[in-house]
């Protein structure tokens, strides 16, 4: 457990809330492009750098075909690059399609550090009160992919990409959710007032990411509404530079899960040689 997942599940909720929208809301390919690579170090950090090369190659997947599908469906622009046929590959359609794949490649690795960091038990106490059918269906998502990913690597090594190993898998995952489903309706999930094993009030820290978040988040808005930094690509493209205090203002905001983690490192290091007398580095 590292520095950032100690925050309150509300503070962690609002922060990934607030960074996805700043993303697309702000759609400048400056914003996408930091809100990835912080997002990318921060989960490879936390989950493991195999895991993070993992993730980028099913995103590059993800980024490809819209890069491709785009200028195929979207004619739009001044500047022809080539014809195939009778359909018109035009420059600002190629730009505004690498401009959405890497807004699609940016929210995809912000969503696995949310699902990293609010984890199903956050979120049933967050909102098992209220919305318990929600909450419940939520947090079986989340453990759903994982899950999913780990079943069918096991069952394609022993049996190898068979139809019927698809066919299987689907069967497991219905009637696990459906023994999981009965299971909390026999103990009574969602009657009447739920109480949770996760109460703990807002601390300083936790008042001060929030309040850093919803600034944030104001200023993405307000940036949208305006003028600074627009980003134009039909019918011809037009990119104005960003403001000055958007490079300062976005990039801290996305880094504070890494610089929270950095700074926990730091300290356990300095701690450790405080404590034995040994040099940082191991031997």
């Amino acid at each position: 457990m590292d520095a950032f997942s100690k925050y309150h599940p509300a503070v962690i909720l609002c922060y990934y809330v607030v960074a996805a929208l700043t993303v697309i809301i702000g759609n400048r390919p400056a914003l996408s492009f930091t809100a990835l690579v912080m997002a990318a170090l921060a989960y490879g950090s936390v989950s493991g750098w195999k895991k993070c090369l993992y993730q980028s190659l099913i995103s590059l997947g993800a980024m490809f075909l819209c890069v491709i599908i785009n200028p195929l469906l979207n004619h739009r622009g001044v500047t022809v690059l080539f014809e195939a046929g009778e359909i018109k590959i035009t420059r600002e359609s190629v730009l505004y399609g690498g401009n959405m794949a890497l807004m699609l490649f940016a929210s995809l690795f912000l969503f696995a550090c949310f699902s990293h960091y609010m984890t199903s038990e956050k979120i049933m106490a967050l909102f098992a009160g209220r919305f318990p059918s929600f909450s419940l269906l939520f947090s079986m998502v989340l453990r759903l992919i994982p899950k999913v990913g780990r079943d069918f690597k096991e069952m394609t090594a022993l049996h190898g990409k068979k139809p019927a190993v698809y066919s299987a898998l689907m069967g497991i995952l219905l009637e696990e959710s459906l023994e999981k489903g009965l299971s909390m309706k026999s103990r009574g999930y969602g009657r009447g007032i739920r109480t949770c094993f996760y109460r703990r009030r807002l601390r300083r820290k936790d008042i001060a990411l929030l309040f850093f978040a919803l600034l944030t988040g104001a200023a993405a808005l307000w940036s949208a509404a305006g003028s600074g930094g627009a980003v134009r690509f039909f019918p011809s493209i037009r990119i104005e530079p960003l403001p000055v205090w958007q490079w300062f203002v976005f990039p801290l905001y996305f880094s504070v899960p890494l610089i929270l983690r950095g700074k926990e490192e730091i300290a356990w290091l300095l701690s450790r040689r405080k404590i034995t007398g040994l040099p940082i580095r191991n031997s």
